[in-house]
């Protein structure tokens, strides 16, 4: 498990290296694998060809192989990559899709003995395969966002060579407003008046004639959570403390909604070191490139199926936890490590996509259960955590347990069908909160297991003797 969360905080951490390389392949028993990201389409003897650009491979032996740098995709894997290694008992080949919730990047295979560690031979691929199409998908979007930065910093610097190459002519500076499409503004210190271009009011819904020229036509609307520190941008370049401007913060549009903006501008003196007579800057919508930015820290703390915090999440939430149980002798937390009974046969019978649904309906009623306070997690395959705070009694951590095990113990219905599984619960609580989070998560892990070797009776079981902190950790399912 440890090794397992390691790859994951390097693939989502992006410590690994580029996670289209496949060099993460060599921590796990992986002997051979390939991937392919979509290309664009192509006629081809009349035919519409998919292709597939070959991104990267892996072989155990670190033997670089000879592949075409694209691919059909009914040729995908190429035959160097199944032939790169002798094929032993056990072995499988794993193809699957490299997508996440918003994005259908390729394909990825792998040759791998199977893992009996897991419910499936397959759960370890598929976890793995989860995380590095998030993986995937933040590299494709970093370099995304780093085009745009890179396009909008030689925006910038164009914009500013054209600010000083128009200083002195009024009717170059007009025509350079209304080409720009950024919102150009330019203010005159000394008598408080603000040239705002036509492309700035129109990224705000506004006509030319419906904003006049007094700065509070800006200010009335910014955020107010970002006004004091717009103003203290400027003040700060007015008076020299910052030769340029560059501030973001919300503006307010005609229909009332509110677009994220950055500013940028320099300020115009009459002699080097005197007093700036003028700021002459832009307005930039970033509104799209933030909510990129939030939806991709979103998707590598979130699950992608159940929206639930990921283990990387869990874990630090967990940590978080103890650390205030060691400020607070008198707090506690509680760990419940849940594992799904009977949710492969609904896989197996019903199909991958009745099995989504059923984790979906699971999370769903794990957190029916918990306050605000509490943190549910979705670990991997049909693996489920549970962080409880402020437990004030070993009773109320049974009383949790026992009510999550009924709730998910009543019948779903799952296309139709009356769908019924019961889930495994192990549960840790710690005291002192010296525990590291991967001790008191094994612990709860081990205790979940222990009950179902035991015939699903419940059990009481000791704390761990190299941590000597947690109370009795308690077993059921």
């Amino acid at each position: 498990m440890r090794r397992e969360h390691q790859l994951s905080m390097g693939l989502m951490s992006g410590s690994s290296g580029d996670p289209r390389a496949l060099g993460w392949l060599a921590d796990t028993t992986a002997r051979a694998g390939c991937l392919g990201l979509w290309s664009p389409e192509r006629e081809e003897g009349g035919e519409r060809q998919h292709l597939l650009t070959l991104a990267g491979a892996y072989t155990w032996d670190g033997r670089p192989l000879e592949l075409p740098p694209r691919v059909r995709v009914e040729d995908f894997p190429p035959r160097e990559v199944l032939e790169s290694v002798e094929w032993e008992s056990g072995d499988i080949g794993v193809l699957l899709p490299v997508k996440t919730r918003g994005m259908d990047l390729g394909l990825m295979a792998m040759v791998a003995p199977v893992e009996i560690t897991h419910v499936t031979g397959r759960d370890l691929h598929f976890e793995n395969n989860a995380l590095v199409s998030v993986a995937v998908e933040r590299e494709v979007m970093t370099e995304w966002l780093r085009s745009q930065t890179e396009d909008l910093a030689r925006a910038y610097k164009r914009e500013r060579d054209l600010v000083e190459e128009i200083r002195g002519s009024e009717e170059r500076y007009a025509l350079a407003a209304q080409a720009a499409n950024d919102g150009l503004w330019d203010w005159e210190l000394g008598t408080s008046s603000v040239f705002f271009s036509e492309r700035w009011k129109q990224m705000i819904g506004h006509q030319d004639q419906e904003i006049g020229t007094d700065p509070d036509e800006w200010f009335r609307r910014v955020h107010r959570g970002d006004l004091a520190r717009l103003r203290q941008a400027i003040s700060e370049c007015v008076e020299g403390r910052r030769p340029i401007l560059e501030c973001e913060h919300r503006l307010r549009a005609a229909d009332g909604t509110y677009h994220w903006m950055r500013c940028r501008a320099l300020a115009v003196r009459a002699a080097a070191g005197g007093s700036a007579t003028r700021l002459v800057g832009s307005l930039t919508d970033v509104t799209a490139q933030r909510e990129l930015e939030e939806k991709l820290r979103y998707s590598a703390h979130h699950d992608a199926l159940t929206g639930l915090p990921n283990r990387t999440l869990f874990l630090d939430r967990l940590t978080q936890a103890l650390a205030r149980t060691r400020r607070n002798p008198h707090a506690r937390i509680a760990l419940l490590f849940l594992d799904l009974d009977g949710f492969k046969q609904v896989n197996d019978r019903l199909g991958h996509l009745a099995g989504d649904e059923l984790l979906v309906h699971v999370a769903e009623r794990i957190g029916q259960r918990l306050r605000q306070s509490d943190t549910a997690a979705r670990l991997g395959g049909d693996e489920f955590a549970v962080l409880l705070e402020d437990v004030h009694a070993p009773e109320a951590v049974e009383a949790v347990a026992d009510d999550i095990s009924r709730r998910l113990s009543a019948p779903y219905d799952i296309e139709g069908e009356a769908v019924v599984i019961s889930a495994a619960v192990g549960t840790a609580v710690s005291v002192t909160g010296q525990e590291r989070p991967d001790d008191i998560l094994r612990s709860a892990d081990s205790a979940m297991y222990l009950a179902k070797l035991r015939e699903r009776r419940p059990i009481d079981a000791g704390p761990e003797p190299d941590t000597g902190e947690s109370e009795a950790t308690t077993l059921r399912s």
